[in-house]
């Protein structure tokens, strides 16, 4: 192999480690942020009579896409197999962002009542699909890359989400700063 080859090989690494970070920073961030704003979800979401047990339920919520990843690693390592594991790679940062998407459309308990957490718990089954086939696809897919890619860009993404997450979600939410939330909140009528 000469340097112009070496060269090359490089410079196609660079956009490889990039979308694989990108995409496991959103992955983890959409993750991480349901975790770090339960306490705001328990009282929008589930029934205000009870708030350790609103709390509880969150929690519960949250469990639920944790441990329904292995089955997403299943469904979607199959997936890749059959079309491809870059379109399956894709198919799970959409499903990952769209139900993130859709968690910030469902209405309040006091609106839609029992129906908000079941479409919380819908959604975040969801999330925890699109993350089990991102943790079986990511190294397959950017390791094919090289060895060194598949080693360096999983870690960088889960942590680098994990930061944003947890100082976005501090910053804005955790400090009771959440204004903005809460004006759009009102903005949205039901």
């Amino acid at each position: 192999m000469n340097r112009t080859q070496a060269k090359t090989s490089t410079k196609q690494l660079v956009p490889i480690i990039t979308a694989s970070s990108v995409g496991t920073i959103i992955e983890w961030y959409d993750f991480y942020i349901f975790a770090s704003l339960a306490t705001i979800v328990s009282t929008r979401f589930f029934p205000k009579e009870n708030p350790i047990a609103a709390f509880l339920a969150t929690l519960a919520t949250f469990s639920a896409g944790l441990v329904i990843r292995p089955f997403g690693a299943l469904f979607f390592g199959r997936l890749g197999d059959m079309i491809g594991r870059k379109y399956t790679f894709m198919i799970t940062l959409l499903l990952m962002g769209g139900s993130t998407f859709a968690i910030g459309l469902v209405p309040e308990y006091e609106t839609i009542g029992f129906l908000a957490p079941v479409i919380i718990l819908i959604l975040r089954l969801l999330q925890g699909l699109a993350i089990g086939g991102v943790i079986g696809l990511s190294p397959i897919v950017f390791g094919q890359g090289g060895a060194f890619v598949a080693i360096l860009t999983f870690p960088v993404g889960i942590i680098t989400g994990a930061i944003v997450g947890a100082t976005s979600s501090e910053k804005y939410f955790i400090n009771g700063n959440y204004a903005a939330f809460n004006k759009m909140k009102k903005g949205i009528r039901w």
